[in-house]
């Protein structure tokens, strides 16, 4: 089975600022997502994204990200197991993107 690599929320913050092209992928519920969310990123719940693998592009890292990192890290395992192999669990999730003052939108 694939390993899953991590990302925090320090190296997130300076891929972004780089403007490297990455593709963060928010995999948790509509409330959560409705109520904040890291600028830039697309919403595909947990439970629909083995089903919407044909709608990412495998040549692109994607970061995946839930509150916590349990959800994304599972996310991660879907996207490495379809083929994608530059696949990143945010490690901490929203919450360690929080605690370090980065800016979220709604």
């Amino acid at each position: 089975m694939p390993k899953t690599k991590s990302v925090n929320a320090q190296d997130l913050k300076k891929l972004i600022d780089s403007k490297e092209k990455v593709l963060i992928v928010d995999v948790r519920e509509d409330v959560e997502w409705n109520d904040s969310h890291i600028e830039g990123s697309i919403h595909i719940k947990l439970g629909n994204l083995a089903n919407k693998t044909d709608q990412l592009p495998i040549d692109v890292p994607i970061i995946l990200v839930c509150r916590t990192g349990n959800r994304s890290s599972f996310g991660a395992t879907i996207l490495s197991n379809a083929g994608f192999t530059h696949v990143y669990n945010l490690t901490g999730g929203i919450s360690a993107w929080s605690k370090s003052n980065y800016p979220l939108t709604k």
